[in-house]
């Protein structure tokens, strides 16, 4: 190749060991934040709280470094996982200002139903029908996955479904472990229902 008259080689052996460095770099930058990222999960549902969100705050900064781009679809979700923990703990600790921002900050939320369907129990146990439908319905324009949370929206929201079983209901609601959903629940009178095995009429 010549360029101004200069002749360049291009080094394809010095190229290729520069891409196996950043990528050796990279796995070693995802290898940390995915373990980092379950040691905080694990502290989170074991209750263990002390100065948690400390070290979420610390780490989601870091994942949201590494979030954005198609092929960092799983530290997008992780980021988000972390934004979950962080609305969750405030919930508990009856701060809603901070509950929903970090709701807000959840990325790609198309692909991460939960952060809807938390809202819609939120907005549904205030009596705020207009919100709370307005987050069922940014639901169903999701990448639906959860099995569990597309009974207790049916249950909630949906006038054509068929009518959820008890058995159905109460399977669902028995799968969250997250305290703040817990909460939820239970402030919509689904988690005493299906605990006691008696379901509203009516959602």
């Amino acid at each position: 190749m010549n360029i101004n008259g200069t002749e360049v080689q291009i080094m394809w052996k010095e190229i290729a060991v520069g891409l196996l460095v950043l990528y050796v770099i990279r796995f070693l930058i995802d290898l940390y934040i995915k373990t980092k990222y379950k040691q905080i999960n694990n502290l989170f549902y074991s209750h263990d709280w002390n100065g948690l969100d400390v070290k979420i705050r610390k780490h989601q900064r870091i994942c949201d470094v590494f979030s954005n781009g198609p092929w960092n679809k799983n530290v997008c979700l992780m980021y988000n996982g972390l934004c979950v923990a962080l609305a969750s703990m405030a919930l508990i600790n009856n701060n809603e200002v901070d509950f929903l921002n970090q709701l807000h900050y959840i990325k790609n939320e198309d692909n991460f139903e939960i952060k809807h369907f938390i809202l819609a129990l939120y907005y549904c146990s205030k009596h705020d029908e207009i919100a709370s439908k307005r987050n069922y319905n940014a639901y169903l324009r999701c990448n639906r996955k959860d099995e569990n949370i597309r009974v207790i929206m049916d249950y909630l929201f949906s006038e054509t479904s068929s009518i959820q079983s008890k058995e159905d209901i109460c399977g669902a609601v028995k799968t969250f472990q997250n305290p703040a959903i817990i909460k939820l629940l239970r402030d919509n009178g689904i988690r005493e229902c299906a605990e006691s095995n008696k379901l509203m009429e009516t959602p």
